[in-house]
């Protein structure tokens, strides 16, 4: 089930519509969104799309996330906890620094 931008953003901050939709197969789009630092309840999406969103640092417990779109997000610097991601964007993303292994 893919979700539009707004019904994105409920499922961010509300936690009972949250688990309503978990038992789903979610896609989020949050590109471009600032306001995201928690990422724990993100877990659960199937297909995760937070290209352009400048204050993501931390990806570390976005390892269970199927398809993972990152493109141009400068604060990523360590991706080893997305190695089971089955499809990971990284392009543009300028400051990883062990992405290597994860190129084809």
């Amino acid at each position: 089930m893919r979700l539009k931008e707004e019904i994105s953003l409920k499922y961010m901050r509300e936690f009972t519509f949250r688990l309503k939709l978990n038992s789903r197969r979610i896609s989020l789009r949050l590109s471009y969104w600032s306001g995201i630092e928690d990422m724990t309840f993100l877990t659960r999406v199937h297909t995760l799309h937070l290209s352009c969103c400048p204050g993501i640092t931390d990806v570390s417990m976005l390892g269970g996330v199927h398809t993972l779109d990152l493109r141009h997000c400068h604060g990523i610097n360590d991706v080893s906890p997305l190695g089971r991601v089955y499809a990971l964007n990284l392009s543009g993303c300028t400051g990883i620094t062990n992405a290597l292994k994860y190129i084809d």
